[in-house]
């Protein structure tokens, strides 16, 4: 480790200020690829499918456009590939079905696409179609993981039962990725669930692209049926196989025919024992029902202003645009309990303008004409 600098000569409270930058400088510094903290912003399908019945259903409204999704026959594409070594290799095969690709996968063994795709011409998956550029883009090459390292905390799975213990990982990726930074990320993916993670993974195909307007209309999966078909890396079967032996969709693959996303996990001890293997689409189908008869009923708080919009232009009142509570939605609010000092403590259970505290003050019209005055 470096030694840190001393700067004698300068004033106290900049001296603080540059050898707190010279020491941050001296540490190693992992790139933002490795920290994987799930995004708030994002739709978890995992932890959406952790919500009970008894739970609210507030914020769940992410889920609405997503469907469950599943993945075309491999003998529905004419695509053939050519595997090569390594980006800017030797050819090994020629003309190779997708069948024939999958056959090559394993254990420990993914495979990613060595042609870097900009990532304005990936993002207009019909331009692609249209000029048959997946002819041009086909050369591909096989991965072994396992190469890098990465700061995990591991968790022995044999130990766990009913749940895995460890956190949520979540993985990002496109067909703009580059060819390093797609093997980073698979790699990553494998250690993740090798360590005893859940790993969430996600596909976009568009980006800022999308209106705001435009995410609660739902996407057909044409789009993804064709990626499919002509890019076999982004295949959830062909990730899957590259993960490690045991390995199992937790979640199937759900797309609101812009994002695919689903949940590898690894068997727990319990689930080797029984030789069950628990899948929670079916939760994810009752709380999207749960969610779709809130909002139909006008019961379903804090949702955006354009989702607001369309329930308006249907025809349901209990939505407003000035305000993201519906109206009469709960009660007023109840003592509950007393402090310290014998004082009742009240609890406002209700829209945001019951609440003395939230409420803005009014002016008080006859102090302000004596001041005028």
């Amino acid at each position: 480790m470096a030694p840190t600098t001393r700067l004698h000569f300068l004033p106290f409270e900049l001296n603080s200020i540059l050898s707190r930058q010279t020491r941050l400088a001296s540490r190693p510094q992992y790139p933002l690829l490795f920290l994987s903290r799930p995004r708030c912003r994002t739709l978890h399908l995992y932890k959406a499918a952790h919500i009970s019945r008894r739970d609210s259903t507030l914020g769940q409204h992410k889920i609405l456009p997503f469907n469950l999704y599943h993945v075309p026959n491999l003998s529905e594409s004419n695509h053939k590939i050519t595997l090569i070594t390594k980006p800017g290799g030797e050819e090994l095969q020629k003309e190779l079905s997708l069948e024939d690709a999958l056959a090559l996968v394993q254990p420990g063994q993914v495979l990613y696409q060595t042609d870097e795709i900009p990532k304005s011409l990936s993002q207009n998956w019909e331009k692609l179609r249209e000029d048959e550029l997946q002819n041009k883009f086909n050369r591909y090459a096989i991965y072994e993981t396992g190469k890098r390292r990465f700061p995990i905390a591991s968790k022995k799975v044999a130990s766990i039962k009913f749940v895995h213990l460890a956190a949520l990982k979540e993985i990002h990726c496109s067909l703009s990725s580059t060819p390093d930074y797609t093997t980073i990320l698979l790699d990553r993916t494998y250690q993740f669930l090798n360590a005893g993670h859940p790993v969430e993974f996600c596909l976009r195909l568009r980006g800022s692209k999308v209106k705001k307007a435009d995410r609660w209309l739902g996407y057909d999966f044409s789009a993804w049926y064709w990626m499919h078909q002509n890019f076999p890396h982004l295949r959830p079967d062909f990730i899957l196989k590259g993960m490690p032996e045991g390995a199992y969709f937790k979640v199937s693959p759900w797309s609101d025919g812009n994002h695919l996303q689903w949940v590898m996990a690894m068997p727990t001890a319990d689930e080797l024992a029984t030789g069950i293997r628990p899948n929670m689409d079916r939760r994810l189908g009752v709380l999207k029902k749960r969610v779709q008869d809130a909002m139909d009923s006008g019961k379903q708080s804090q949702l955006p202003a354009s989702l607001r919009q369309k329930l308006i232009d249907a025809g349901i009142e209990a939505y407003s645009l000035q305000n993201g509570e519906p109206k009469g939605v709960t009660s007023p609010g109840k003592i509950i309990k007393s402090n310290a000092e014998g004082q009742k403590i009240q609890q406002v259970r209700g829209r945001w303008d019951q609440d003395r505290w939230l409420v803005p003050r009014t002016k008080d019209k006859s102090k302000e004409n004596r001041r005028q005055g």
